[in-house]
């Protein structure tokens, strides 16, 4: 959820068109509850644009 929502803040919006993208979204609010996902996709939310891409090269980095 907080990668999402760092996702958005580099693109600058949810990627609605993403064939993947809205199907995460829901799965993690499924699997967190929907007050944890929205507590952590703001946190991704509020992270300026550089600390964004960091956190999703280390996402990438761990698979």
């Amino acid at each position: 959820a907080t990668l999402l929502g760092a996702a958005h803040t580099v693109r600058g919006a949810f990627d609605e068109s993403s064939p993947v993208a809205p199907r995460a979204r829901e799965t993690a609010r499924r699997a967190l509850g929907a007050a944890a996902f929205d507590g952590a996709y703001s946190r991704g939310r509020g992270l300026d644009r550089e600390s964004a891409i960091e956190l999703a090269e280390r996402a990438l980095a761990a698979v």
